[in-house]
């Protein structure tokens, strides 16, 4: 198997030393040795050179290989694909979810099969996790305005509607983005009379208790 381009520089013997201490886990020599016998205009030196630095935890430096490999050639599947899981255990979704599609394209430009399958799985967690924060975010801006809509309106009558029911109808998706066991407590003055509600949110569930409020 070529790892290094043109056959002319591909030598065999410095090709199975370079399996032998990638296997044993010894990158940093691994990695002299590629920069010392391969030439950098070729984009499976700087591929597996980002695979060297990758495995040696430098993390942006194997980012500007596979960058470098994709510069040299743009239609290098497996720099794309490192590079998309290189994005995707950083969080850094978008841009990998960008890079997973690129494999799957090309793949299919292609006609090949190899890196496909897994590229769509991670596009599925990539557009999961990412539905999931914008959700959160969402919520997180509703609960914000539930806070504040408790903090203007609690112990004050309402033109008369029962607080509660005027909080569910416009915040009802806020008690989802509370913590479990959260007590919300709602006083109400009405006609003369105190009257409060208490709502438990307790495993997703909300329970809501009304009692009187003795005025001396």
């Amino acid at each position: 198997m070529k790892l290094f381009g043109k056959k002319d520089e591909t030598d065999p013997k410095v090709i199975l030393k370079l399996r032998q201490l990638s296997k044993e886990g010894k990158y940093e020599e691994e990695l002299r040795l590629i920069e010392k016998n391969f030439s950098n205009k070729h984009e499976t030196y700087w591929y597996n050179r980002g695979n060297c630095l990758y495995s040696l935890k430098r993390y942006d430096d194997a980012l500007k290989s596979y960058l470098k490999a994709i510069e040299i050639d743009n239609k290098y599947i497996k720099a794309y694909y490192r590079l998309a899981q290189l994005l995707f255990i950083h969080d850094q979704l978008e841009d990998a979810l960008q890079y997973f599609d690129q494999v799957v394209r090309l793949e299919t430009e292609q006609k090949l099969h190899e890196w496909s399958s897994p590229s769509i799985f991670h596009m599925t967690i990539c557009r999961n996790e990412l539905y999931q924060q914008t959700k959160n975010e969402e919520l997180l801006q509703l609960r914000d305005k539930g806070v504040k809509f408790i903090r203007d309106h609690t112990r004050f009558d309402l033109d008369g509607k029962d607080i509660f029911d005027f909080f569910l109808e416009n915040y009802g998706d806020f008690l989802d983005a509370l913590e479990p066991n959260i007590i919300v407590d709602f006083r109400v003055r009405k006609h003369g009379k105190t009257t409060g509600s208490k709502v438990l949110v307790e495993e997703g569930k909300v329970k809501k208790e009304d009692y009187g409020i003795d005025e001396k």
